[in-house]
């Protein structure tokens, strides 16, 4: 059976993520235990909400898929040594024209927009995530998850 399109939107995601300057591959997708020091810096996606936003006329749902990236560092100052890996994940999920591919205009299907929402840092110490959420508007067949 096919991923669904939400699922294949976090997949996309973390793909693109792993090749962030500065984290080496380490990109991870719900993952359930801590990142552990030397294992840091490191990039979590999480899904946190998913809303049907309407119901078109041609039996498809819109939906809003809201994501977390959160970014974990240990450095003297978390938030700034932060900065260069949030900076580089962004543009990797955002439209640019950098050359990055983007998920509104890509090969992915259903996918019709990517926004910025919120940053948020929580530092404790040296150890510092950030989590920078995002919002993705996508679209499915209303039958069917899985197909457009």
């Amino acid at each position: 059976m096919p991923d669904s399109i939400r699922e294949t939107i976090l997949k996309r995601v973390v793909s693109r993520l792993e090749a962030t300057n500065g984290i080496s591959g380490r990109a991870y997708r719900s993952r359930a235990e801590m990142v552990a020091r030397g294992e840091m810096p490191a990039i979590i996606v999480k899904p946190l909400t998913e809303v049907a936003s309407q119901q078109t006329s041609a039996c498809k749902i819109d939906k809003v898929l809201t994501i977390a990236v959160l970014v974990i560092v240990h450095a003297d100052i978390p938030d700034q040594e932060a900065d260069p890996i949030i900076t580089d994940a962004h543009k990797r999920l955002m439209p640019t024209a950098n050359g990055f591919v983007d998920l509104t205009l890509g090969d992915l299907p259903g996918v019709q927009d990517v926004a910025e929402a919120d940053a948020n840092f929580a530092i404790e110490g040296n150890d510092g995530v950030i989590g920078l959420t995002y919002e993705i508007r996508f679209r499915h067949a209303q039958g069917d998850p899985a197909s457009l």
